[in-house]
This record gives C-alpha cells, sequence and structure tokens, in this order.
C-alpha cells in the first residue's frame, strides 16, 4: 500500500477480536489513504442489509441465552409498523454524500455512540441518524425526514445522551443536571444517590455544598462537632469513581460548587492537588467557586475577608447583589465570622492551585442572577460541570438541560458574485505568495482563468493593495474590467459568505427537536421533572474557528468579531421567535413564564446595567421590537436558549474546531484511549498545498515548532496571523469577544483561558478583566503550557488532568 501511496510513514493494522485499525502518521494528509481506512473500519462492521433486519436485530441481542432487547418494546413497535415511510426517506436522501469522517471522526462514533449487540454486530450511520430522528419525532415524517438529512450532512448535532440513547430502553437524554445538598446527613446521603444514578444513565452534574457547615461546627443534635466538607467530598469522589456514564463509556463526573465566604474555602482549594496525603484529596472531582462582587472588589481593594458558618450566617448562599453584601456586613458587624483573612491571600491561593491543576472554575454569582431569565424562581447557586448552564435549583428541584450545537462552517455559502463571472485574466509575477493563493482559489471553484506573468499599466498598479492584478469579463459583457489585486478579488468575489437564513432555520429546528427531547427524555428521578415546568434549552456552536479561517481573517480581527456577535444575535433571535411560535400553537408558555424578565418584556441584552448605551451603538439585524410584542401576546415555550458548550466529541466526529474556542494548533499528536492520531489543521494544510508549500520538510517543521506557523520563513505573515493558535492570541482579545457575545446568551458558555509560562499576576489580569466585562464564566479551565516544553503539540488523554465532559459535547 505504501508503494501507491508515499504519504503513509506508518501503518499498522491489529488483526484482534476488536480489529482495530491504528493510523500512526502521514506527513500529509492524504484523501484516499483516509477514504481506505475508513473503508477498512466499516467492512468489518457486521450491518444488516435492511432497517427492518437492522431493528429486529437489536430487540433480539441476546447474551448467554438470555434475550436483552436494545430498543424500548414502543419505540420498536412504531419502527415495525412505518418501516414503508422510514425506507421512503432512505431513498429520498440516497444520493446525499454525508458529511466527510475522518477516520479518528469515525472511530470515535464507532467505539462510543453506534449501538452493539453482544454477538459483535455494529449499528450503521444512517440506520444510527434514523434511530434518533424518528424517536424525536415519531409520525411527524416531514421533521423525521428533516432531522435525518441534517445529522446526515453535519449541520448540526445533539448532545452525546442523545446520541448514546435515544429509543433506546433507558432514553435518558439530557447532559447537564445541576442540584443541591442541604446541611443535614438524609439530604447529603440522597444527593450522592442521586448523582449515583443521574451518573448511571450518562449525565453530567454540578453540585453546590455552600450551606455545608465547616469543620469543628457545632452539631446540636448530637452535642458534637462537624468533620466539614472534605470526608462528605471524598464519598462522593468514590461515587463518581464507581458509578460510570452510561455502562462504561466513562466515569462518573461532579463538578462540586463553593462560594469564597465557606469557613473550609482553603481546604476545598487544596482537594485536586497533585501533592499531599490521599486522606484529604479528592482528585477525581471537579471544583468551582461561586463567587460574588463583593470577594472581586475586595480583592481588587486589598480589603479583609470573612469566612463564615452557613449554618450560623444562614442566608448567604440564597442572596446576591447588594442584599448579599448587607448580609455579609450584617454577620460581620455582629461578629459571627469564623476568621479574619486577606481577600488577596485567599486569591493568591485560588490562582496557584488554577495554575497548577486547571481548576477551580470560576463563575461570578451577581453577574449569573442578575442577567438570568429564571432569577423569578429563586436565586440560582451553581452552574454544571462545564460551566455553561445557569439553572435554578435547589436540594428538591433539580435542574436539567439538553443541549445540541450547530455546524456552523455548513453555514457559510458561495460568493453570490460568482455567478457572474465567465473569466478571470491574472496578471502576475514570479514567486507572489498572492499569486499562488488566488490561483488555488479559482482552481478550487472551477473558476476560468487566463494567466501571465506581466507589468500591468502603471494607472491601474496604483488602484491595487498587493499583486496579482486581476481583470474579468462578467457575464453578458465583452469587455474586461480592472478589479485590483488579491484583497479586492477576494473581498468582491471570492470569499465565501455567512448564510444568517440557514442559521436560523436550523436553530429553529433545533428548538423544535428540543422540545421534543424534554418530553420524550425518561427521567431518573422525580426531582428532576421540574424540566418539564421551565423547559431550558441549551443551544450552542462548534467550528467558530473554522468560519474566520475560510473567510482568512484572524480570529481577533475587527470583522471576526463582528460576525462573532451577529451568529449569537441570529441564533437568539430565531430560538425566541420559534419559542414563541410553540406557546401560541398550543396555547400557552411554560408554567413558570409569570414573573420572568421574558414575561416582563426584557430580552436578554436589556438585564445589563449598560443596556441602553450598549443598544444606541449596537447595530442590530432584526426587528425585536416587533418579536417583543408577539411574545408579550403569546409568550414563550422556554425559559433559556443559548449555551455554549465545550464539543469535545462531537466536533471531532464533525470534523470543525470546538465550541467558539480558538485553533489549538496546526499539527498535534492526540491519544486518546482509540489509538493515537496525527490531527492536521486541514484549512490550512489546503491553502499550503495550493501554494505549493506543502511537503515533507513544512511537516517537519510544523512537529519541530509544535503545531505553530510563526517562526516560519516560508509561510507569508499574512497567513500566520490567521493561523495562530490559541497559545499565541491574546487572551484579553477572547474575552473580549466572549464578552461582546454574551449579550446573546441567555445562559452561559464554557471559555477556558490558555497561558504560557502563568503568572499569578497574569491570570488575575484575565480574571479580573473578564469580570469586569459582566462575563458569567470567568473560566472554565485554566489551560497552562511552559514555552519551553517539548510536548506542546501532543494532547494525552489518558493522562491529562484536563477533562472535558462528554455529556455536554452537543
Amino acid at each position: 500500500m505504501s508503494g501507491v501511496y508515499d504519504v503513509l510513514v506508518q501503518k499498522q493494522i491489529k488483526t484482534t477480536d476488536e480489529k482495530i485499525y491504528d493510523l500512526k502518521t502521514t506527513y500529509y494528509e492524504d484523501d484516499k489513504i483516509e477514504n481506505m481506512l475508513c473503508s477498512l473500519l466499516k467492512n468489518k462492521w457486521k450491518v444488516k442489509p435492511t432497517f427492518s433486519e437492522h431493528i429486529t436485530h437489536l430487540q433480539t441481542n441476546q447474551s448467554r441465552g438470555k434475550k436483552y432487547p436494545l430498543l424500548l418494546p414502543e419505540f420498536y413497535e412504531f419502527l415495525t409498523k412505518h418501516l414503508g415511510k422510514i425506507d421512503a426517506i432512505f431513498k429520498t436522501f440516497q444520493q446525499e454524500k454525508p458529511f466527510t469522517l475522518s477516520y479518528f471522526g469515525l472511530e470515535t462514533l464507532q467505539n462510543k455512540y453506534l449501538l452493539k449487540t453482544h454477538d459483535g454486530y455494529q449499528e450503521d450511520l444512517e440506520y444510527f441518524w434514523m434511530r434518533i430522528a424518528t424517536f424525536i419525532h415519531q409520525e411527524d415524517w416531514t421533521s423525521v425526514a428533516n432531522m435525518y438529512y441534517n445529522l446526515k450532512k453535519g449541520n448540526y448535532t445533539h448532545a452525546t445522551p442523545t446520541l448514546f440513547n435515544a429509543g433506546t430502553r433507558c432514553s435518558q437524554m439530557a447532559s447537564c443536571f445541576l442540584l443541591g445538598a442541604a446541611d443535614n446527613l438524609e439530604s447529603i446521603f440522597q444527593s450522592i444517590a442521586d448523582c449515583a444514578k443521574i451518573s448511571k444513565f450518562a449525565g453530567g452534574i454540578g453540585l453546590f455544598i455552600h450551606d455545608i457547615r465547616p469543620s469543628n461546627s457545632y452539631i446540636w443534635g448530637t452535642n458534637g462537632t462537624s468533620n466539614g466538607i472534605i470526608p462528605m467530598l471524598k464519598v462522593f469522589n468514590d461515587t463518581a469513581r464507581y458509578i460510570d456514564q452510561g455502562g462504561g463509556k466513562r466515569n462518573g463526573a461532579f463538578a462540586i460548587y463553593l462560594e469564597p465566604w465557606h469557613a473550609d474555602v482553603f481546604d476545598f482549594l487544596y482537594l485536586k492537588k497533585n501533592i499531599g496525603s490521599d486522606e484529604i484529596r479528592a482528585r477525581d472531582l471537579f471544583y468551582s467557586l461561586w463567587v460574588p462582587d463583593l470577594f472581586m472588589e475586595c480583592v481588587e481593594k486589598n480589603k479583609p475577608w470573612y469566612l463564615m458558618n452557613p449554618a450560623e450566617c444562614v442566608g448567604l448562599s440564597d442572596a446576591w447583589g447588594d442584599a448579599f453584601t448587607q448580609l455579609y456586613y450584617d454577620y460581620v458587624d455582629k461578629g459571627m465570622f469564623l476568621k479574619q483573612v486577606s481577600a488577596r491571600e485567599l486569591w493568591i491561593e485560588i490562582v496557584k492551585v488554577q495554575i497548577e491543576t486547571g481548576t477551580p472554575y470560576m463563575l461570578f454569582k451577581d453577574n449569573c442572577n442578575r442577567l438570568s431569565n429564571q432569577q423569578n424562581l429563586g436565586t440560582i447557586k451553581s452552574s454544571n460541570l462545564c460551566t455553561e448552564i445557569i439553572q435554578y435549583s435547589n436540594d428538591k428541584e433539580y435542574a436539567v438541560c439538553n443541549l445540541a450545537s450547530v455546524a456552523l462552517p455548513r453555514c457559510l455559502k458561495a460568493n453570490s458574485q460568482l455567478t457572474k463571472l465567465e473569466k478571470v485574466i491574472v496578471l502576475g509575477k514570479e514567486n507572489c505568495s498572492y499569486c499562488k493563493l488566488l490561483l488555488h482559489f479559482l482552481n478550487d471553484k472551477d473558476i476560468p482563468y487566463s494567466y501571465e506573468q506581466n507589468i500591468p499599466l502603471e494607472d491601474d498598479r496604483l488602484k491595487i493593495k498587493t499583486f496579482p492584478n486581476i481583470y474579468v469579463m462578467t457575464k453578458g459583457s465583452n469587455q474586461r474590467q480592472f478589479v485590483g489585486g488579491f484583497t479586492e478579488m477576494w473581498e468582491k468575489y471570492l470569499i465565501p459568505q455567512f448564510d444568517f437564513k440557514k442559521l436560523g432555520q436550523l436553530v429553529k429546528e433545533l428548538v423544535c427537536n428540543l422540545n421534543l427531547v424534554i418530553d420524550r427524555n425518561m427521567y431518573p428521578l422525580e426531582k428532576m421533572k421540574s424540566n418539564l415546568k421551565h423547559r431550558p434549552l441549551g443551544i450552542g456552536v462548534q467550528g467558530l474557528a473554522d468560519c474566520f479561517m475560510e473567510l482568512l481573517l484572524p480570529y481577533d480581527h475587527k470583522r471576526s468579531r463582528q460576525l462573532n456577535m451577529n451568529i449569537f444575535e441570529c441564533m437568539y433571535y430565531n430560538a425566541l421567535e420559534q419559542s414563541m411560535e410553540l406557546a401560541k400553537a398550543q396555547g400557552k408558555p411554560y408554567d413558570s413564564y409569570a414573573g420572568s424578565p421574558l414575561s416582563k418584556g426584557k430580552f436578554h441584552f436589556e438585564l445589563y446595567e449598560d443596556a441602553d448605551k450598549w443598544k444606541s451603538s449596537y447595530k442590530f439585524m432584526y426587528d425585536w421590537e416587533s418579536l417583543r410584542e408577539k411574545i408579550q401576546a403569546y409568550g414563550v415555550k422556554n425559559s433559556l436558549f443559548i449555551a455554549p458548550m465545550p464539543t469535545a466529541s462531537t466536533s471531532q466526529i464533525l470534523n470543525n474546531t470546538e465550541s467558539f474556542e480558538c485553533l489549538m494548533s496546526n499539527f498535534f499528536l492526540r491519544r486518546t484511549q482509540n489509538g493515537e492520531f496525527y490531527v492536521m489543521n486541514r484549512n490550512m494544510q489546503k491553502i499550503l498545498k495550493g501554494m505549493d508549500l506543502w511537503d515533507k520538510d513544512m511537516h517537519q517543521r510544523l512537529i519541530y515548532d509544535k503545531g505553530s506557523v510563526q517562526r516560519n520563513s516560508r509561510i507569508p505573515s499574512f497567513l500566520k496571523e490567521i493561523y495562530r493558535t490559541v497559545w499565541e492570541i491574546p487572551q484579553k482579545h477572547c474575552i473580549e469577544m466572549a464578552s461582546e457575545r454574551q449579550r446573546f446568551i441567555d445562559q452561559s458558555q464554557s471559555m477556558n483561558i490558555y497561558l504560557t509560562d502563568p503568572s499569578i499576576e497574569h491570570v488575575t489580569k484575565i480574571l479580573f478583566h473578564g469580570w469586569r466585562n459582566k462575563l458569567k464564566t470567568g473560566c472554565y479551565y485554566v489551560r497552562t503550557r511552559s514555552l519551553s516544553s517539548t510536548q506542546n503539540f501532543s494532547l494525552d488523554a489518558t493522562t491529562e488532568k484536563i477533562y472535558d465532559c462528554e455529556n455536554c459535547s452537543a
């Protein structure tokens, strides 16, 4: 095989029972190699030739002579009853090419998502998409067809639990669960049991423990003293280790939330540290601080900070804003605090631990409550495992959220001006980067052209910014027209256009899908059925950085920032509009709508203190006043809508960059439980190939520079700007872009901070910049690397501490 394709450096096929195909490395990606490996992988699947035989085989699954049907009995009956309509949908879209799957994405699907029987039978991709679409929409065949088509084309995806479980005997399709533990033994152990049940069915958990009394606190009932939160959290830690997500797919994952006034806060910070006795560590949990503005102000002004016992200083977790500040200082004035420390002393410890372990996450309590459409329900006390869900919960009512994400690159379309071109005349010069890049795009788009290395007229040269000099002949005209240089040609004819109409339609479809997921979901606990009352949604994105690269824009360019805001305005508007239409059709809004900001005519961006000033400077794309009138008349079916989550698994499947994140690297080795894979920035690779720059030397230089192109003299400077990695983009700009899109994000966003050789001062500046910009999530993980590291291009999922929740992956 390597004799046919010399691009393959090494490939090893292991003929074990699992028949794992391990692609080690290529010096450049070759579609023929990738397609061949995907075909080899698919060939081992024992796929049935018809959908009818497929579902029958799933339902007659056996182990040791006993039947274990995999589908819900009523769903199986529904499918067998409507096989004709299902086959008609297959036939309708038979010629539609599915989205391009990488070998890595295909193996991820195989090992984690596709149903399997005990005899080694494997669910096919087409059957996988149909299972999800038919379970969600059932007899609405138009919607089944639309959803099947969009899943097949990779236009959007639902969250991992929905993909895992839709239509199966445990159809728990929700991603995120938020709960709390009250300060009594019954509530604590009920929370442990509930976390175990949630984790069993592939749910990610956020748990607040603000009200649990600290160590050495008096317990009147036993006339003894409390052991504090640490021994309790070790029980949660062991529960997470024991109860995995979805039957062996991944260990359980719990994020624990605590406010920084709690007297055990220092011990809480150290629980994940690498050093220290296991007796005082709980390293398998994830930790987060729920930070009031008052603490940030005390750090900023170098004031004292007082640690308290929630059993004595009652109500602190229930208050936010001015009410919290007043109550907090009332307890201080009465001398009810347990310990006085410097606010900066505590802050420095927080940042030290973040640099060492990546956590605690940091969310700003007051921003989360002030900017919430659920503030009428009560004080929000935590987020979820991945910090993008902001919903009300308590020890008796658990918050639940169902997620999905739109693949933004699928919303790019060809420039409408392209159809006018008859021919392009290019006058270039030798070794011109822009000339080569232009010819690459003309070839890629099948545009007829002629090319000469010539000197244009002086008067024409004065009009352009860069070589080459370009003339076009348009349809219906015999005259050639001077366009300019590459920049002018790109802007007028070649740059893709973002299809906001398509994005809006996809979001509307997801609103309908997710409402049905809420209704059809299997709820492991009665407390979760609050989901039916509040009906929150979490719609996110993936591939934002891909869009910018396709547009040849640096991630933090002015136009990128504008598109960033426009995308989220489009999503929020269309989600609200569709939810209003559902409420109108069904004759009522969601049950807890009364008293919410939306019921009072206030959109999310109007909950900010500077809303009027911001609205006067922002150029809206949509008629918000008309939508306001309709919502006032009919209400909405959902309390919340937009929540950009991590998309770790699903973006690997759909071949997109993760969420709204910057590019991690242009080239890196990913080690996973499934094998080793070299992952390439395909956009950059395609451009470099078109410019005759991609060869073995370029490949080796990328390895040497750990996926960076900034020191590569062969790559033009304008491309270096576009292909900066997250380590090379100022985090200040990323925070500002997060703040700008947050105006249209009514939940929050899983925003990581990336720093090379971080200092306490640097992390502090970044976190305070986020707080001052009114972010709800100050940081998810603080991801760090050493400037001198030799492992920067390698992401080792089996050893690294950073964990992206697969349940939230949408």
